[in-house]
């Protein structure tokens, strides 16, 4: 089991200053054209073919002049989404071939004139200048400091319980001490991704006091329901009729195109529709203590099958059933349980998400 230390939020915000300071993000748009691909054995770079306009811009910082950046795997996949070339094929054909087919695709594909958004940072293991992420024109920056600005108007006396700062990912779960029922605290889980790899979301979750299991409000399947914010008062109408409806299916979600102006807007409304969520959670669990699951082996495998689990996920819920059961029994919230009890084997911020994503969909379907 991964163990985590409680915060505060001003500990999470000075964390987030923290690894801005060392990694040193920076982002340049260019159109693809103006970049070359290189690859050395596993090793992928992108190498720039044309200086920046504003170089002697004082604010960039001298490390971000030089020509040539090593490739995370996640820019790597998406340069080659970019330009629709199978990844596979990285590995399997010559390196000439690769090469040559590669950066013909650059040149020549149909977004190769558009400008592309290059997300650089300084690697802290190799203290190298690295291309983190290749994203499209639309995509709008929104960093982890700037999402924990705009929200720390409601998080000033809440407690972290959970802070996961992933590759790709970074995931907080905070609560408040007011109890609601059964030794269970309301919370709030909020998820971010730098490299594009998730849109911002914002979902109530429930916190188990005595084993620290998080049970996130509704299922993020990654719909649209209550992501569609475009800053007008169609929301108001769509979150009348189905957030305080108790309807919504998923978390709130916000893709990260258009202004971040509308970002502030996205979270009063979201924050103002947790109260929902909760009623709407507590009601699904106290409703799942009286549904018994004839085979709960079965449904915590069924339920992995719909959650796309690997199989060292699902083995995590199954042996973390063991212990559930004797404070459940037979039934769906012990089901549920099996899984976010799982989800604290994982370091990962991802992985432990989508366990605690599948005790909720638990939840909804048995």
């Amino acid at each position: 089991m991964v163990t985590q230390t409680m915060k505060t939020w001003d500990e999470i915000r000075e964390h987030a200053s923290l690894l801005h300071t060392v990694t040193r993000p920076y982002d340049h748009r260019s159109p693809l054209a103006q970049y070359a691909y290189l690859r050395d054995g596993d090793s992928s770079q992108m190498q720039r073919l044309a200086p920046p306009t504003n170089r002697t811009d004082p604010n960039r910082p001298h490390f971000y002049t030089s020509g040539t950046y090593p490739m995370t795997d996640v820019a790597e996949g998406q340069l080659m989404s970019k330009i629709r070339y199978p990844r596979q094929l990285l590995d399997r054909l010559p390196a000439n071939n690769v090469l040559i087919d590669v950066n013909w695709l650059i040149q020549n594909s149909m977004d190769n004139d558009r400008n592309a958004l290059f997300r650089f940072y300084r690697n802290p293991a190799t203290e190298e200048n690295t291309l983190r992420a290749v994203l499209g024109s639309r995509y709008t920056p929104i960093d982890d400091m700037d999402l924990f600005w705009h929200i720390d108007k409601y998080l000033k006396n809440a407690t972290i319980v959970y802070d996961g700062w992933g590759s790709t990912s970074t995931h907080i779960t905070a609560i408040w001490e007011d109890n609601l029922e059964g030794g269970l605290k309301r919370g709030i889980h909020i998820s971010n991704s730098e490299v594009g790899q998730r849109s911002i979301s914002i979902g109530a979750v429930l916190y188990r006091e005595t084993c620290g299991n998080i049970l996130p409000g509704f299922y993020d399947s990654g719909s649209e329901d209550a992501s569609g914010y475009d800053g007008g008062d169609n929301v108001k109408l769509r979150v009348n009729r189905k957030g305080y409806a108790g309807k919504i299916q998923s978390q709130w979600r916000f893709r990260h195109i258009g202004s971040e102006d509308r970002l502030k807007g996205w979270i009063d409304l979201a924050m103002e529709d947790l109260e929902t969520q909760y009623s709407t959670t507590i009601a699904k669990w106290n409703q799942g203590l009286k549904t018994l699951v004839e085979d709960p082996l079965e449904a915590i495998a069924s339920i992995s099958r719909k959650a796309t689990l690997t199989q060292e996920q699902l083995q995590a819920a199954i042996n973390s059933w063991a212990e559930t059961k004797l404070d459940f029994g037979s039934c769906s919230t012990g089901v549920a349980n099996a899984f976010t009890l799982g989800a604290q084997d994982f370091a990962a911020p991802e992985a432990r998400y989508q366990m605690q994503n599948a005790g909720s969909l638990a939840l909804s379907i048995l």
